[in-house]
C-alpha cells in the first residue's frame, strides 16, 4: 500500500497539515472572519486544485461545506491557501490587507477577502477574490457592465445568473453568465447566454483572433467550427464568447447511452477533428517534440515529488517516451482536448477553449481525448454508461484513423503514453480518495501503451503553414 501523506518539506513545514482537511477544518472553524449577518458554521473541507513546486511553494484550493447558523442548506465557498518559505506569506498577507482595505466581497461569499493563519504560514484569499484575477469579483457581481464594454447590449437584462465553469487560482476562471431581458420597444422575454473568461496574461487577445479566423474560413471548413467571439477587453483580460450549441460531448454520453447514438456520435466527433488536423489553419504557436519532453518531465517530477516510491516507474515512461518520440509534420492542433471542449450537432464539430491551440503532432489531441473517454468510464461518478463510454473512445479511434494519413497513426500508442502520463497527475491535483493507488495504475498503463511503441530510426523536423 503505498502511503498518500506528502512527503516532509523543510522549506514548507505545514505542508502535511495543509493537505489534510480533517485537519484544517478547525483551522479554517477558529482562523476565517465571517462578514457582519453572514454567520456561519463551517460543516468540512476538501482540497479541489492542488499545485506544488518543493522547496518554493504550494497551492491549495479548499472546498468549504458552510451553512448559516440560523439553518437551511450547506452551500460552498471556495478559498484558496498558498504556503511559501520563511515569512513570505506574513509580508503578502500584509501588502494584500493595504492593497484590499476597504473592500468587502459580494453575496458570493462569506467571509472577508484575505486571511492569515500565522500557526501555518498559510495566506488565505476567499473567492472571488484573487490578486492575480482582480476583475473577477466585479464580473462575478455584475457580469452585464463587462458584456456592454464590447457591444453585447442593445437590451437591458432583467434577469442575470451567473454559473462557474471552471477556476483555476491565480490562473484564470471561466464562467457561464446567463441573461434574460427585452430589448427597447419589445415585449417578448429573450434569453442570452455568453461564456466569460478571466486571464492572468494577455493570452486571450490570441484566442480572439484565432477564434475570429476559424469562423471567417467557415465556407471552407465544414465539419468544424468555433462558437463566435463577442470582444476581448485587454483591460480586464476579459474574453466574452457565445455560448456552443448544444450538449458536450461528455453531456451527450450521459443523455443518451444507446449504442447507434454513440456511434454516430463518436464518428461525427472524428470527422470533426480530423477536418481541423488536415485543414490550412495555421497559428505562429509551435508544439514540438522538446515540448512535449518537457511536458512528460514536469509531470513526472510533480508525481515522484509527492509519491518517491513511484519515482522508478515515471522515469521508465518518461525515459521510453524519450527514446520514442519523433519529430513530425506539424498541423493545426487543440493540444487541452477533453470530452467537454467539443460540441458535436449533426456533421459539424464545435471546439471551444482554444488557448493552447498550437502547429503541432495532429495525433496527441487524439490520443488525448481517446484517454480521458477512457478515464471518464473508468470513473464510478462521471454519469456516464462505462460500456458507451469505452464503446465511444474505440469508435472515435477507428474512425479517425480511417480518415488521416496512414503514418499517423504510428505515433499513436506514444501520444497515449503521454496523455496518460499527464492524466496520472490528476488524482493527486485533485486530492482523490486513494489517489496514490489510481496514479499508480494509470502509470502502469502508461508503460505498457509506451512499450509497444517502435522506436525511430531517424528524427526530421517538418513544419507547416504560415502564422497568425
Amino acid at each position: 500500500m503505498i502511503s498518500e501523506t506528502l512527503p516532509l518539506d523543510p522549506a514548507l513545514p505545514s505542508l502535511q497539515a495543509a493537505w489534510d482537511p480533517e485537519r484544517m477544518t478547525p483551522v479554517f472553524r477558529s482562523g476565517l472572519r465571517c462578514l457582519g449577518s453572514r454567520a456561519v458554521e463551517i460543516v468540512g473541507s476538501r482540497i479541489e486544485r492542488f499545485r506544488y513546486r518543493r522547496g518554493e511553494r504550494a497551492i491549495l484550493l479548499y472546498s468549504l461545506s458552510v451553512r448559516h447558523l440560523s439553518g437551511g442548506p450547506v452551500t460552498e465557498q471556495w478559498l484558496t491557501g498558498s504556503l511559501y518559505p520563511g515569512n513570505r506569506a506574513r509580508r503578502l498577507f500584509q501588502r494584500m490587507r493595504r492593497e484590499y482595505a476597504g473592500r468587502e466581497p459580494g453575496e458570493e461569499s462569506f467571509f472577508g477577502p484575505i486571511h492569515h493563519i500565522p500557526s501555518l504560514e498559510m495566506v488565505l484569499q476567499a473567492y472571488p477574490f484573487d490578486r492575480y484575477l482582480p476583475a473577477l469579483p466585479a464580473l462575478v457581481s455584475d457580469p452585464w457592465a463587462a458584456m456592454e464594454q464590447v457591444g453585447a447590449g442593445g437590451w437591458r437584462p432583467e434577469e442575470a445568473r451567473v454559473s462557474l465553469l471552471r477556476y483555476r487560482p491565480f490562473q484564470g476562471a471561466a464562467l457561464c453568465c446567463d441573461f434574460a431581458g427585452r430589448r427597447p420597444g419589445r415585449r417578448r422575454l429573450q434569453s442570452r447566454r455568453l461564456h466569460a473568461k478571466l486571464y492572468r496574461r494577455d493570452e486571450g487577445a490570441r484566442t480572439c483572433r484565432l477564434i475570429e479566423r476559424i469562423r471567417s474560413s467557415n465556407s471552407e471548413h465544414r465539419a468544424f467550427s468555433t462558437p463566435a467571439a463577442v470582444g476581448y477587453l485587454r483591460d480586464l483580460r476579459l474574453l466574452i464568447v457565445k455560448a456552443a450549441p448544444g450538449p458536450s460531448l461528455k453531456q451527450s454520453l450521459e443523455e443518451n447511452p444507446a449504442p447507434s447514438h454513440i456511434a454516430e456520435l463518436a464518428t461525427n466527433a472524428a470527422e470533426g477533428l480530423s477536418a481541423l488536423h488536415r485543414s490550412r489553419l495555421s497559428t505562429s504557436r509551435r508544439w514540438r517534440r522538446s515540448d512535449s519532453l518537457e511536458r512528460a518531465r514536469v509531470a513526472g517530477i510533480f508525481i515522484k515529488t509527492a509519491c518517491p516510491k513511484l519515482a522508478q516507474s515515471v522515469d521508465n515512461v518518461v525515459e521510453a517516451l524519450t527514446e520514442r518520440i519523433e519529430d513530425c509534420a506539424l498541423r493545426p492542433a487543440h493540444l487541452d482536448l477533453k470530452p467537454d471542449h467539443l460540441f458535436v450537432t449533426g456533421s459539424r464539430t464545435h471546439f471551444i477553449d482554444l488557448d493552447t491551440f498550437a502547429m503541432a503532432d495532429p495525433v496527441l489531441d487524439m490520443a488525448n481525448l481517446f484517454a480521458r473517454l477512457e478515464s471518464l468510464s473508468e470513473k464510478p461518478d462521471s454519469g456516464v454508461d462505462p460500456s458507451g463510454c469505452k464503446a465511444a473512445a474505440e469508435v472515435f479511434r477507428s474512425e479517425y484513423f480511417a480518415r488521416v494519413p496512414t503514418g499517423w497513426g504510428k505515433r499513436f500508442f506514444v501520444d497515449y503514453s503521454l496523455a496518460l502520463l499527464d492524466l496520472a497527475c490528476s488524482p493527486l491535483r485533485h486530492r482523490e480518495p486513494n489517489w496514490a493507488q489510481k496514479t499508480m495504475r494509470t502509470l502502469e498503463k502508461a508503460a505498457t501503451a509506451v512499450g509497444r511503441a517502435v522506436k525511430p530510426r531517424s528524427r526530421i523536423a517538418v513544419s507547416f503553414g504560415g502564422a497568425l
